[in-house]
This record gives structure tokens, sequence and C-alpha cells, in this order.
């Protein structure tokens, strides 16, 4: 993984758009009917993924712009979809 701490603005920025489309292909995965619940399980986690770092480019690209204290990002994708296919697969607790 890159260290977004010794990155410029510039490729922070790079990385926020790169990182917004694959965020948004997994999303769009977890929708799609044709994959399998498996599929769209393994989407739903990069999706996970792809939030949790798109919280982090955003953060830093604040703190270095002097606005850190003022972000607020907290978000949570549990979706009944993310529900059920773990329920499915018995990994929810109960």
């Amino acid at each position: 993984m890159i260290d977004i701490g010794i990155r410029t603005p510039a490729e922070l920025i790079d990385l926020l758009i790169t990182n917004n489309i694959h965020c948004y292909m997994a999303q769009d995965n977890i929708m799609d009917k044709n994959l399998s619940d498996e599929e769209r399980f393994k989407a739903s986690q990069k999706a996970h993924e792809y939030n949790n770092r798109r919280n982090q480019l955003i953060r830093r690209l604040d703190e270095m712009m002097g606005y850190g204290e003022f972000t607020q990002l907290e978000k949570s994708y549990n979706s009944q979809f993310e529900k059920q296919v773990k329920t499915k697969m018995g990994e929810v607790e109960k």
C-alpha cells in the first residue's frame, strides 16, 4: 500500500479519483443480479476497503490544507444484501 503521508496534494487527488472509480465499480457489482452471491459479497467487501481508503485520502488532504479537525466521513455499508449473504454463509453473529 502506498504511504499517503509522503504524497503531494496532486498525488493524493489522483489516488482519490482512481479510488473513487474503483469504489463505484465495486458498488455497481453489488447490485449486479447476474453475479453470484459470493461475487457480490466480495464486491461489498471491496467497496468497504475502497471507502476506507477514500476516507484516509480525504483526511490527509484536509490535514494538508489545515482543515483536518472538520473532516466528517463516517459511513457504514451494512447493506441488507451483506446481511443476507452472511446469514446464508453462516457468518452472522446471533
